[in-house]
């Protein structure tokens, strides 16, 4: 949805060689499963490593919509990344929106 609706998509994920094969093809494929299978590709999207706090930091500073789909196991890692990039937003700009 972000990408047809013309949004870059970066994916910050733990496991390396999802981000490496992410950033080397720059696109993902979906397929939708029912009477007939359907296979969408995603395209315009990279990764980020989730170690690289500082990048995800800096990712979430300059993003559009920010939307996260995890496990609840992984929330808490995931919410203190998030917070520090809104922190950083922040101090760039105290009325830049996000969605």
């Amino acid at each position: 949805m972000f990408s047809r609706s013309g949004y870059e998509v970066v994916f910050v994920d733990i496991l390396k060689p999802v981000i490496e094969a992410l950033n080397r093809r720059g696109f993902y494929n979906v397929i939708i499963k029912g009477d007939r299978e359907e296979t969408i590709e995603v395209t315009n999207v990279r990764g980020v490593l989730a170690s690289d706090k500082e990048k995800v930091a800096e990712e979430v500073s300059t993003a559009d919509v920010v939307a996260t789909s995890v496990g609840s196991n992984a929330l808490p890692h995931i919410i203190p990344l998030i917070a520090q990039g809104l922190i950083k937003r922040y101090s760039k700009d105290k009325n830049l929106p996000l969605f």
